[in-house]
């Protein structure tokens, strides 16, 4: 097993999905941002853990889940108002 390089931490990976979600809600203003986000975070998830950045890889999975999480319960209360109260 290779050493991991010393810049790999869950931060990292973190950091890069939030940067890629934001863009992604930019890019396509609430139409298929959900989709688009795990189009791309998925080779990057393989592209991190190909460089050796494991954490990093870690932290994109993590922020991946959380933010499909987030985009669920938001569209849920949009599409089922009564559900507040």
């Amino acid at each position: 097993m290779t050493p991991a390089p010393p810049n790999d931490s869950i931060g990292r990976g973190v950091a890069i999905a939030v940067a890629w979600q934001v863009g992604a809600i930019f890019l396509t203003i609430g139409t298929i941002w959900g989709l688009l986000q795990w189009v791309a975070l998925i080779p990057l998830y393989f592209s991190q853990k190909r460089r050796g950045y494991r954490l990093a890889a870690q932290g994109l999975l993590i922020t991946g889940f959380v933010g499909l999480m987030l985009n669920a319960s938001c569209l849920a209360l949009l599409i089922f108002p009564t559900i507040r109260r």
